[in-house]
């Protein structure tokens, strides 16, 4: 008896019948912690500092699925 995969889970890639690979790249660079809280202590003003953190929770999906109204905001404090 022996074990067979479906074929697109073979562990071979040469193996199987359909390829699809896959590459990822990354458009932006990631705002790491470190910088997003040098950003919030060097703004002027709270809308600044909302700016700041709105760009950081944006790579985080703040963003996904949002109203109308929210691009709005966003564009008033010019993220």
């Amino acid at each position: 008896m022996t074990i067979t995969y479906p074929e697109h889970l073979e562990p071979d890639p040469q193996k199987r019948e359909k390829f699809c690979p896959v590459k990822i790249t990354v458009k932006q660079k990631l705002i790491s912690l470190p910088e997003v809280r040098a950003d919030v202590i060097a703004a002027r003003n709270k809308t600044e500092a909302l700016a700041a953190l709105l760009r950081w929770a944006s790579q985080h999906g703040i963003n996904s699925q949002a109203s109308d109204e929210w691009w709005k905001k966003r564009d008033k404090l010019g993220v």
